[in-house]
């Protein structure tokens, strides 16, 4: 499981679409879908619902999508302070 993976969930249950979540990452449908099938595979369980009106979680799905909004926030805030163009140019006290 990585960072894109758990991205590319986190559109799919925001946007409620595989094509949305894709078009938004610049990726087709089928490679999106891949992506999802494969974050599937490896944690053994559906993690969305798939249907006609577009998808939504799985209650197992729901647990995880709060789990990987918590966990890429974190993730995206340490990338950011760890950026030398965000750093103040004050010395440290």
């Amino acid at each position: 499981m990585n960072d894109v993976q758990l991205r590319s969930f986190t559109a799919a249950v925001e946007l409620g679409s595989f094509n949305k979540a894709a078009k938004g990452q610049f990726l087709s449908v089928p490679s999106f879908a891949q992506r999802i099938n494969s974050l599937e595979a490896e944690l053994g369980y559906r993690i969305l619902e798939r249907g006609p009106s577009g998808v939504r979680p799985t209650d197992a799905g729901l647990v995880l999508y709060r789990a990987a909004k918590e966990a890429l926030d974190i993730l995206d805030k340490a990338r950011k302070k760890g950026d030398p163009s965000r750093r103040s140019n004050r010395p440290s006290a």
